[in-house]
């Protein structure tokens, strides 16, 4: 019988070993190190989260299992089988129904069961499955691996070695299946300390309890050991981005709100906050809403903590810088750099830090009209009064009041996105105009479109943007006659079944 461990054993010394030949040829010689030492690179790479390095890396193993004569039909499910983790069983709920709780798993089942197998699947796809085995525990993430790279999962966690969950469509769950665990606390330590973290610039150790990196396929990890955790922890959070399709987009954000967002973000010049709890969709919101309909000739200077939207890679025709903060480059340098370069807008990812609150309501107070945050808040007025918090903690505000007009004065626009924790669908709750009023520095927030989640519709004010807002955006690249289709928008029609005026209109 073959033994999987002893198995694991070869395959690492055959590759290791490389392609060995005994000659006197120089030139040979030379060919063959070459080769052993591009292989090598791959798998330190395929360590760091590269995803083509992963895949040539986890095909070599696929290869010499396949050449592998001893391997054969009849017993590669008893190698299979051998593993501590049942890939015959549904990943996710080990096959047990009891394992689902909510509708929501019944989805994460499904899903997931594109990493099982089945006895009656051909010699190759369990030769496959058999090589993601030996991959994941030789150089890969061990029982994570596919989840990280093969999914769409928000995000990857474990609290213990025998405790993952995970996030799905904004969902977090704990996976329920008691086999889907690390096989020892050796192996989970090694996997976070030699793999997890190996794109750091610090060791993880007792005096570096905590690290922060970023494979190379973009995903954040964030773990910790003692003495800062009890137990090592671990947290992927994947930025596997897909664009939305229509009818997603559509179920995200209705067609006829979508008009409305697009003409005021770009030809209006509207400065918009996204705001949403965590895991709700703000970045999908923030590309798919906004950047994607922002004209390509316009000038596009993206802050990020982490580079995660990506603009220039997937809108390769937009005028885009993307910088990161960084020790050595604050909120303040990167927005001195984005005016030295000549940006019209200024797009900051996740708003978290008191200098990025004030450089950003800065930005948009000054030269960048049509800039866009986002931002962790759980209301419209939440946002007005967390924005608050963080701007007096600059030190350059003395009076809250003057803090709040300013936020009020810079954002013209809220989008908030929620998720239903029960299907996991998101969607715009609420989009609504801010407008603030210099004389007495107040300010009010009228909504523009809410959703009814009884009736499933939106609420439409009937009096639609404000005159205010409008004669703004007439200074920018509005037209009169945009001016007259937006008003028309507000109007609706018998067949917009899926809208309804408010009874007693907001503003």
């Amino acid at each position: 019988m073959i033994k999987l461990d002893e198995l694991i054993a070869v395959i690492e010394e055959k590759i290791k070993s490389g392609k060995k030949t005994f000659t006197s040829d120089k030139e040979k010689v030379t060919e063959l190190q070459r080769i052993a030492d591009r292989e090598q690179e791959l798998r330190i790479k395929a360590t760091e989260g590269n995803e083509q390095a992963r895949d040539t890396t986890r095909n070599m193993v696929f290869f010499i299992l396949s050449e592998i004569d001893e391997i054969t039909h009849k017993n590669i499910d008893e190698i299979i089988s051998q593993y501590h983790l049942n890939y015959y069983q549904n990943i996710y709920t080990g096959d047990k129904q009891d394992n689902i709780k909510k509708p929501i798993d019944t989805e994460i089942e499904g899903y997931l069961q594109k990493f099982s197998i089945s006895t009656y699947d051909t010699l190759e796809k369990k030769l496959q499955k058999l090589a993601q085995i030996v991959y994941q525990e030789l150089f890969g993430f061990s029982i994570l691996d596919e989840l990280i790279f093969e999914s769409e999962l928000n995000e990857v966690a474990t609290t213990r070695s025998d405790y993952v969950w995970i996030q799905y469509k904004g969902i977090k769950r704990k996976v329920p299946n008691p086999k889907f665990r690390f096989y020892s606390n050796d192996v989970y330590t090694k996997i976070i300390e030699d793999r997890i973290v190996s794109t750091a610039n610090l060791e993880m150790n007792k005096g570096n309890p905590i690290i922060y990196s970023t494979l190379e396929n973009g995903s954040r990890v964030t773990a910790l050991r003692s003495p800062l955790s009890r137990y090592y922890v671990v947290n992927i959070r994947i930025f596997a981005y897909k664009s939305l399709s229509s009818k997603d987009r559509n179920r995200f954000m209705h067609q006829k709100m979508m008009e409305v967002l697009k003409i005021l973000s770009s030809k209006g010049r509207r400065n918009i906050a996204i705001i949403g709890e965590m895991g709700s969709g703000k970045t999908t919101a923030a590309d798919e809403l906004v950047i994607k309909n922002l004209d390509d000739d316009l000038a596009i200077g993206l802050a990020e903590n982490i580079h995660e939207l990506n603009i220039s890679g997937k809108y390769q025709d937009k005028n885009v810088i993307e910088l990161q903060y960084a020790d050595k480059y604050t909120p303040t340098d990167i927005m001195e750099i984005f005016f030295r370069l000549n940006r019209d807008i200024v797009i900051f990812g996740e708003v978290r830090s008191h200098m990025e609150a004030f450089e950003m309501i800065n930005a948009m107070l000054r030269q960048a009209r049509g800039s866009m945050c986002t931002f962790h808040s759980s209301s419209i007025p939440r946002l007005v009064h967390d924005l608050r918090k963080l701007l007096m903690q600059t030190g350059f505000y003395t009076d809250y009041r003057e803090a709040r007009f300013d936020i009020a004065d810079a954002i013209d626009l809220v989008i908030q996105i929620k998720l239903d924790r029960d299907t996991g669908v998101r969607y715009v709750y609420k989009f609504a105009e801010i407008i603030a009023n210099e004389e007495d520095m107040s300010y009010i927030i009228r909504d523009l479109f809410i959703y009814d989640k009884v009736s499933g519709k939106y609420l439409v004010n009937r009096n639609g943007i404000s005159e205010s807002t409008l004669n703004s955006c007439m200074e920018f690249e509005m037209t009169q006659e945009d001016r007259e289709y937006l008003k028309g928008l507000f109007v609706l029609k018998p067949e917009e079944d899926c809208f309804s005026y408010e009874e007693e209109p907001h503003g």
